[in-house]
């Protein structure tokens, strides 16, 4: 079922995707403060570790939501970050993956309908979990806008990239092969 097509897309979204997220969530200075410090580090720590027995996602009666991840020895994650950025880039290749079979299954006629296909799977995936999280959780606006926005121009800019290559690599495998025009014998 066209591997070619789904190895490359899946390969050129993905890596396409990861770059666009390094980009919004490295490069980008962000309005709107997506996320804040705490006023006291110190003393958020000690209540943490006193009350967070290991790593994990904590919801209070109190409305307190807090996703802990702290390494025993406090240490930095930048030494893991390469294994994490390896993480990353897999999980994209396999979002591009799923985006490729989706273009494969649509087939979109022209790069524009690719990319409005990728628009309309990114407002329904893109806003499912990150305005769910808003609600339920208390995420910022910000912090909000740009989960949401992370994924409609990346999947936005995935189907337009997915939509070209369908054209050059699944068009001329579906071609009809010309058959060979016999000779005519001159009257």
């Amino acid at each position: 079922m066209h591997a070619k097509y789904l190895t490359i897309g899946a390969a050129t979204t993905g890596l396409m995707l990861f770059v666009w997220g390094g980009v919004l969530n490295g490069a980008m200075r962000l309005p709107g403060e997506p996320l804040k410090g705490f006023t006291n580090e110190q003393a958020v720590l000690e209540a943490v570790r006193a009350n967070a027995p290991s790593n994990g996602v904590y919801l209070s009666q109190s409305g307190v939501f807090a996703a802990v991840d702290l390494r025993p020895n406090l240490a930095s994650r930048t030494p893991s970050l390469g294994p994490r950025l390896l993480t990353e880039l897999a999980g994209d290749i396999a979002e591009g993956l799923m985006l490729a079979l989706l273009v494969l299954l649509a087939r979109p006629a022209t790069k524009a309908a690719g990319a409005r296909l990728g628009l309309f799977a990114a407002a329904a995936a893109g806003i499912a979990v990150p305005l769910s999280d808003w609600n339920w959780f208390g995420f910022s606006p910000a912090f909000t806008f740009y989960a949401i926005l992370e994924v409609v121009v990346g999947w936005t800019l995935a189907g337009l990239v997915l939509a070209a290559l369908a054209r050059r690599v699944i068009a001329p495998e579906s071609a009809p092969t010309p058959r060979p025009v016999a000779a005519r014998a001159s009257a």
